[in-house]
């Protein structure tokens, strides 16, 4: 799928983050941030694990 603004804007009503391969987050959109309580850019480059459950984490990680 090609990027255009729409996409963008889009992407950005829900919310979403971008995944690297390594499990840090590259992109993240400011209902995310909201939702789970964090301020602006604090969850760019972090786990993306931080919004896994703690019971849940250990299978996540190995099913990225």
């Amino acid at each position: 799928m090609a990027y255009t603004a729409n996409t963008g804007r889009a992407l950005f009503a829900h919310r979403l983050a971008v995944v690297a391969a390594d499990g840090s987050m590259v992109l993240v959109n400011p209902a995310l941030e909201k939702m789970f309580g964090y301020a602006p850019g604090e969850l760019a480059g972090a786990s993306a694990d931080l919004l896994v459950p703690q019971a849940l984490r250990a299978n996540h990680a190995i099913q990225r």
